[in-house]
C-alpha cells in the first residue's frame, strides 16, 4: 500500500471551484519538483476541475481520499522540463483600454471577481462584484449576449472566471490585465 506524503496542505473546504485551482496554482510554485500537494475540498466539482486543470499544466492528479465531511486531493508537481502554464483565456483587454468604456466598439459590463472585502476597500465605479467562488451561481443571471470585462487584482482569478464564462457559452468575455494591482483610473470606496 502506497502512502502519499504531501509536503504542503491547502484547506480549501467551503471554497467553490475554481478557487481550489487558484490556490493550488500558487502553492505549486512554492514546492519542489515531484513533491506532492494535498488539497482539502468540499465542492463536489473539485475532482473533475482539478483533473482538467492538471492535464493542462503537466502536473499529475494522483488520487483522492474521501474523509467524513471533505475530500483530500493529491497533486504531484511535474518537473520543470514538463510543466507548462495552464491554458489562458485568449481575449484580453488592457487596463488603459478599459478606461475608454468600450471594448471592440461595444459597451460592456465590468465584473470584479475579487472577494467582497477587497471590493469594499476600493473598486472601479460601476463594477459588479461577483467573487470568483460565486461566478457559477450567477451564470443564469447574466445575459450571454452582453460583453463582459472581468477584473481581479492581477489577472489570475479573472482568467479562471473568463474561462468558466466562455465554457458556459458566453462569447464576449475579456480578461482585464494587469488588473487592479496597476489600475490608475478612478476608484470608488
Amino acid at each position: 500500500m502506497n502512502i502519499v506524503q504531501p509536503v504542503k496542505t491547502l484547506n480549501c473546504k467551503d471554497y467553490k471551484c475554481p478557487l481550489p485551482q487558484v490556490q493550488a496554482k500558487e502553492a505549486l510554485e512554492q514546492i519542489g519538483e515531484l513533491e506532492i500537494l494535498e488539497i482539502l475540498t468540499t465542492d463536489e466539482d473539485a475532482e473533475k476541475e482539478l483533473k482538467k486543470w492538471t492535464s493542462q499544466t503537466g502536473d499529475t492528479y494522483l488520487s483522492s481520499n474521501q474523509k467524513e465531511d471533505y475530500v483530500a486531493h493529491y497533486i504531484q508537481k511535474a518537473p520543470q522540463t514538463v510543466r507548462q502554464e495552464a491554458k489562458k483565456h485568449p481575449k484580453v483587454v488592457l487596463n488603459h483600454d478599459l478606461k475608454e468604456n468600450v471594448i471592440d466598439g461595444k459597451s460592456f459590463i465590468l465584473i470584479d471577481v475579487r472577494e467582497e472585502i477587497e471590493f469594499f476597500i476600493s473598486h472601479i465605479p460601476g463594477a459588479l462584484n461577483i467573487p470568483l467562488g460565486e461566478v457559477k451561481d450567477h451564470l443564469c443571471k447574466l445575459d450571454k449576449e452582453m460583453t463582459y470585462a472581468v477584473i481581479c487584482r492581477t489577472g489570475n482569478r479573472s482568467d479562471f472566471a473568463c474561462q468558466l464564462l466562455a465554457e458556459s457559452g458566453f462569447q464576449h468575455v475579456y480578461n482585464v490585465l494587469p488588473g487592479m494591482s496597476e489600475w490608475d483610473g478612478e476608484l470608488s470606496d
